[in-house]
């Protein structure tokens, strides 16, 4: 329908061009008119000089709009259509396109990106290995001295040597901590010690590092010392003593060598209103850690063994 009213639009107009023309193909007599009157005012003749201007230009797009093949405007205002419905409008549309238009310049100029890219990752790769190559000579050159104050340690607390060393992971696997990963077994790997073996592995570990390292954290530990036996249980308390310079140390224990090398002994006692927790002064850790002996009813020898154990404080 559209198409139909646009056509015999340029019908009418080209009828009317036609008529314009005759009319201004007088236009010499105009001019001879104006002469002899003597009308010195050029607007006529420059108005009907644009009027002729106008009609020539108006041919030539109706000689445009004639050489148009109607299916191919019904497909383009199709396209159109299909584009504003899709992007909301003809000026989201040409946003779109010149997003398109930068996507594709990228991509043409992806063998040049792609050079630029392998250059910085291979520049990268080489920095990485030359950072991880010596981090893996300071720590070759301090494993032996790490693996001999970890032994030292585990021998206190009653514990086999431990076997240390460092192999090399995949590139693809590195990580802030470098190329290498440590290992470290006891007659068995870490995963298959019992509880009480794991809880003083760590605390030997924790000591070595404390050791080269100052330190301002908190250590909270129940029972640590529990099933141990009492070479193993004293090995402990050292431990937890040397650990004590660098850490700030809370342990609950029923046995008495923790308790007889902390700097502070709390009682805690479990009433029907609630717990009492009471600071200790060297008496009353004295009777303590005799109860902690003998049982409810304290010994002369458990209370001569406290005080033996507590006469430097």
């Amino acid at each position: 329908m559209l198409l139909k009213k646009e056509f015999s639009k340029k019908e009418k107009i080209t009828q009317s061009i036609q008529e314009i023309q005759e009319f201004l193909s007088q236009t010499h007599k105009i001019s001879n008119f104006l002469n002899l009157i003597n009308h010195k005012d050029d607007s006529i003749l420059n108005a009907l000089s644009e009027l002729e201007l106008l009609c020539q230009q108006e041919n030539e797009r109706l000689e445009e709009i004639e050489s148009l093949n109607p299916e191919e405007i019904l497909n383009r205002i199709e396209a159109l259509s299909a584009l504003k419905h899709r992007y909301g409008g003809i000026d989201e549309a040409i946003e779109a396109l010149q997003n398109k238009k930068q996507e594709l310049a990228k991509y043409e100029n992806l063998d040049s990106l792609l050079k630029e890219a392998t250059h910085a990752l291979n520049q990268s790769q080489e920095s990485l290995k030359n950072h991880a190559k010596a981090l893996l000579e300071s720590r070759n050159s301090n494993l032996q001295d790490f693996t001999q104050t970890l032994n030292a340690t585990l021998k206190n607390v009653k514990m086999p040597p431990a076997n240390l060393w460092l192999h090399e992971i995949p590139l693809e696997s590195w990580n802030p901590l470098g190329s290498t990963t440590l290992s470290i077994t006891l007659n068995t790997e870490l995963k298959n010690l019992s509880a009480g073996e794991f809880n003083r592995f760590s605390l030997a570990l924790l000591l070595t590092q404390s050791t080269q390292a100052k330190n301002q954290s908190i250590i909270i530990l129940d029972e640590i010392d529990a099933n141990l036996s009492g070479e193993e249980s004293q090995g402990v308390a050292e431990v937890l003593y040397k650990l004590s310079q660098n850490y700030q140390i809370f342990a609950i224990s029923h046995q008495s060598h923790m308790p007889s090398l902390a700097h502070s002994h709390f009682l805690i006692q479990k009433h029907s209103q609630g717990s009492q927790i009471t600071l200790l002064d060297k008496q009353g850790r004295i009777n303590e850690i005799a109860r902690m002996i003998s049982g409810s009813e304290i010994t002369q020898e458990a209370i001569d063994f406290a005080t033996k154990r507590l006469q430097n404080l």
